[in-house]
């Protein structure tokens, strides 16, 4: 990373792990609690329908990677302190949304968060500000001076985090599913594979081949397998989808010659989906990606 990036200003940094890096404060081991963890389908609603890139990470079956990301990402944080604050999550979703140029992103997270101890975090002392927002109740919501991003809890197995809070207080109040708000479901599948979905995914695909795509690729739904803890290397499956089936032979060439040279394989599912699987990835190289994505998605 050059010295124009440091660590904590990158910006998947500041969306994705310096919010929930303050909750490690109160995150304390607590007793059982009575509430639930919400389903998939509601935690995936509150994201940014219109979002360029949605993610999804079940957290324990990617403890070690969730753990190395948190500790590559977030200044000034020990490795024990990185598996507590891990050990707290059951699973991740994200969106990044480009407006004008700037990203926005939304986070929803569930697990296990005591509600109680709130208060004696997010203080005036500790640099939060506290403001409250009505929708069918009312909801409390934090905000700090250095950064436009505000966090809410609503409940003790729910935290959620945006620049745009009050939208997802909108969306979390409503109990919105992702099928109204049309984000894909794909990202809400049981399993242990982390899960993403891209519209217009051509620059993630020059990221992973290494070569241009001009075929009209329309989305990508994406996976990341875990097939060794030992070594915590990552088997990528991505499925492509192209707008136009006239270029589906064509494609299928392409992107062979190109998946080839890094042993994967190429597959036609149907008349207008390509596979690529069997690309192996180490946790070092996912590390780099994220720390070094430029989020020009």
């Amino acid at each position: 990373m050059n010295s124009g990036m440091k660590k904590n200003e990158n910006l998947l940094t500041i969306a994705f792990f310096l919010p929930l890096f303050f909750l490690f404060f109160i995150v304390t081991g607590c007793s059982s609690l009575s509430q639930k963890s919400p389903s998939p389908e509601q935690a995936a609603a509150l994201l940014d329908k219109d979002a360029s890139l949605f993610l999804s990470i079940p957290v324990k079956a990617n403890k070690v990677l969730a753990t190395d990301l948190v500790a590559a990402m977030v200044n000034d944080i020990s490795e024990k302190q990185a598996q507590q604050l891990v050990s707290s999550l059951e699973n991740v979703y994200a969106s990044v949304t480009q407006k004008s140029n700037t990203p926005t992103y939304r986070l929803s997270a569930t697990g296990k968060f005591p509600v109680v101890s709130m208060g004696a975090l997010f203080t005036k002392a500790n640099g939060w500000n506290v403001s409250t927002y009505k929708a069918s109740r009312l909801y409390t919501y934090y905000s700090r001076e250095n950064t436009d991003l505000k966090i809410c809890l609503p409940n003790s197995r729910t935290v959620f985090t945006s620049s745009e809070i009050r939208s997802m207080i909108d969306d979390y109040d409503a109990r919105k599913t992702v099928v109204e708000k049309n984000i894909p479901a794909w990202i809400t599948q049981p399993g242990d594979d982390i899960l993403f979905y891209m519209p217009a995914p051509q620059n993630l695909i020059k990221k992973i081949l290494g070569t241009e795509i001009t075929f009209g690729i329309v989305n990508a739904y994406g996976s990341l397998a875990l097939v060794s803890s030992q070594t915590n290397d990552y088997s990528i499956c991505l499925d492509l989808q192209l707008g136009d089936k006239r270029f589906l032979k064509s494609a299928v060439v392409f992107i062979g010659i190109a998946a080839k040279k890094m042993n994967a394989e190429v597959d036609q599912l149907d008349d207008d989906t390509i596979q690529i699987s069997g690309l192996t990835v180490s946790e070092s190289n996912i590390l780099k990606w994220c720390t070094a994505m430029n989020m020009n998605l």
